[in-house]
């Protein structure tokens, strides 16, 4: 008789929209107007773009409290500001927020009107501006405008760190079976700024769920729009790199199980759409 073989299921496509955890309805909206993608409209780049507009009047009298590019204003230093800068600085931060925040409730309304988001009832935010003050000012001033107009949304910020909720998130895109034999992911989350990788222990005895998940080792690298497509992604292998090399240093390491890429789009031989860091990328040599 023929040797049994046992075969075992083949991973869900890329993109599945049942998941273990929950059921994807809507990503990466790509609604748009004269500007530009709509949800731009509420991006750190924006709220860089918002502090420069207010600096131009003041500079041009001599009177611009800060100094450098508006692109180059840290969120410590952002921050810093609010707390004990000179009236104007403050001014001009506090200015931003405003702005942002009324960026925020127009961009929440816009996607509130697809059919897709009609019965949501909460939006979390993520990315490294929300960890901030002055973030968390703008949002929540955001939610204070939103509910004004009798719109019944919740906005929160996400409770995992900024550089580690996309990675935690990478455990919930794949099937439950695949992670019995083995202790954490090596996860990838490519975000318009910056490029994450870290190795993801599952915790799988003490939450078979995947709830006490938690980012054992990472690296962040800098994805700025301006450099090249080809060289983020680069970047990308270069930051998964030095994740694993450090992981197979260290003798009580996990045992790792696979490559999460965590940046929605539609992903062939390039990056047709969605994925706004990685729109462009053609297949390269590696």
């Amino acid at each position: 008789m023929p040797e049994r073989t046992s075969i075992r299921p083949a991973p869900e496509a890329h993109g599945a929209t049942r998941l273990p955890a929950v059921d994807v309805e809507s990503y990466n909206i790509e609604l748009k107007d004269d500007e530009g993608f709509i949800g731009d409209r509420a991006s750190k780049g924006a709220f860089r773009a918002l502090i420069e507009n207010w600096r131009k009047p003041l500079r041009e009298l001599g009177r611009d409290p800060f100094s450098g590019p508006s692109s180059a204003l840290t969120r410590k230093r952002l921050d810093t500001v609010l707390t004990s800068g000179n009236p104007e600085a403050v001014g001009i931060v506090q200015s931003a927020i405003e702005g942002f925040a009324h960026e925020l409730a127009l961009v929440t309304r816009r996607f509130l009107k697809l059919k897709a988001w009609k019965n949501v009832e909460r939006v979390v935010v993520g990315g490294g501006f929300s960890s901030s003050r002055v973030g968390e000012l703008a949002i929540g001033r955001a939610l204070v405008i939103l509910r004004a107009e009798k719109i019944k949304i919740d906005l929160i910020i996400i409770r995992h760190d900024a550089d580690q909720a996309g990675l935690i998130g990478a455990v919930h895109l794949a099937p439950a079976w695949m992670f019995r034999a083995h202790d954490a992911i090596l996860a990838v989350d490519i975000g318009g700024t910056n490029i994450r990788a870290g190795v993801v222990e599952l915790n799988l005895k003490r939450a078979p769920n995947l709830s006490k998940a938690r980012v054992w080792n990472f690296r962040t690298m800098a994805s700025r729009r301006r450099e090249a497509r080809r060289g983020r992604a680069r970047g990308c292998l270069l930051a998964s790199r030095h994740v694993l090399t450090t992981c197979q240093s260290r003798p009580n390491g996990p045992e790792l199980l696979w490559l999460s890429d965590v940046c929605l789009g539609i992903v062939r031989t390039a990056v047709p759409s969605g994925a706004v860091p990685l729109q462009g990328v053609e297949k390269c040599d590696y």
